[in-house]
């Protein structure tokens, strides 16, 4: 995966959240004026690009213009889900999957859910 975007609506709680989660940092920023937009570019320790767009005029975003969910594989689920927690973030629901993996869901600051897995990718 190079990146994913994401609509947003709330942009700076987003980069807030994303940095004080998972160790995400803003990379660049794109201001136009004239398309009344702003895109933020995060970059991860652990996976790919993470592009928001932040369209000036939608306070909400409406479902269909963003998406399901995003997930990640980490080495650090027990320390990623103490700073979701710290950070406010609910957890939607925990699973034990098959060989004892652990997964959760924790919600986004706008509710989108972002699945949480233990170990690497398979």
């Amino acid at each position: 995966m190079n990146h994913i975007a994401l609509r947003v609506a709330a942009l700076e709680d987003y980069v807030a959240f994303l940095a004080a989660v998972f160790g995400y940092r803003e990379h660049e920023r794109v201001v136009s004026e004239e398309g009344a937009f702003t895109l933020v570019f995060m970059t991860g320790p652990e996976a790919g690009s993470i592009e928001l767009i932040h369209n000036w005029q939608e306070s909400v975003v409406q479902p269909g213009r963003t998406l399901s969910h995003f997930g990640f594989y980490t080495g650090r689920y027990d320390e990623i889900l103490r700073l979701a927690r710290d950070h406010g973030a609910p957890v939607l629901e925990e699973n034990l999957l098959p060989g004892g993996r652990r997964q959760c869901y924790i919600a986004a600051p706008d509710g989108m859910p972002i699945e949480i897995n233990d170990g690497s990718f398979q």
